[in-house]
């Protein structure tokens, strides 16, 4: 495995992410799995537009595949807003309350998936529908909250 691109996230936390070993027999399950995990935890720092770009090249008479994922970070985003759309006062004041990711902190999208676990298992009131709303240029993300 070649790692190029890469700065916020050292290439021993990628290779462990990414759960395959050289020599391994390659399996393409657990690739895609292991690119999950990478661009999750690249989420979960900010980098809202990562992408990851995986090459490989097949050695026939060594039975063998190498591996060349190059990393582009994109920016980093900080969080924006939280929006609530469409809601009574109470439904505000409950998601206020809960909301813990401080604006202009480093956007972690795991704290957007948790919040929204909690929110459904507290069954206190109605279920809204969350989107992310990325500006760009200010290099943040606003968290938009839909009932």
């Amino acid at each position: 495995f070649e790692w190029d691109g890469n700065q916020s996230i050292a290439i021993s936390t990628m290779q462990d992410l990414f759960g395959m070993k050289a020599g391994a027999t390659a399996d393409g399950a657990k690739i895609d799995r292991g690119l999950n995990a990478i661009k999750t935890a690249y989420l979960n720092q900010g980098y809202l537009d990562q992408k990851l770009e995986i090459k490989t090249d097949f050695d026939d008479s060594s039975s063998t595949a190498n591996y060349h994922i190059t990393v582009n970070e994109g920016q980093l985003f900080r969080m924006g807003e939280v929006v609530i759309a469409n809601a009574p006062e109470s439904e505000q004041k409950r998601i206020r309350g809960r909301w813990e990711l401080a604006q202009g902190s480093v956007f972690n999208f795991s704290y957007v998936r948790e919040f929204m676990k909690k929110m459904s298992e507290d069954r206190s009131g109605r279920m809204p529908r969350v989107n992310l709303q990325l500006d760009r240029t200010k290099q943040t993300a606003d968290v938009i909250f839909t009932f």
